[in-house]
């Protein structure tokens, strides 16, 4: 999955997202919008990724293309719709 935010209106100003990984570890990257630097996280199996507050406002995400996947992983991902008024 490319470079992205998730910025959705219905997530509201400042969106909770919690991503659950199962199985194969992956490398997630996370990008400061702004100033460009990059962190480099291994999520394994079990880790749980919290991406609150002002994090979307600032950084983007992505899983990059991994060359070999030699066992199965799976990615849950909660976020909380906000009620349309």
């Amino acid at each position: 999955m490319g470079w992205h935010s998730d910025d959705e209106p219905e997530l509201g100003a400042a969106p909770e997202i919690a991503s659950l990984s199962l199985g194969q570890s992956r490398r997630f990257d996370l990008r400061h919008q702004s100033e460009g630097h990059q962190l480099n996280l291994t999520l394994a199996d079990g880790d749980l990724l919290l991406m609150t507050g002002a994090c979307q406002q600032h950084w983007q995400h992505r899983l990059p293309k991994q060359a070999k996947a030699d066992s199965a992983r799976i990615n849950l991902t909660f976020r909380s719709i906000a009620k349309r008024l």
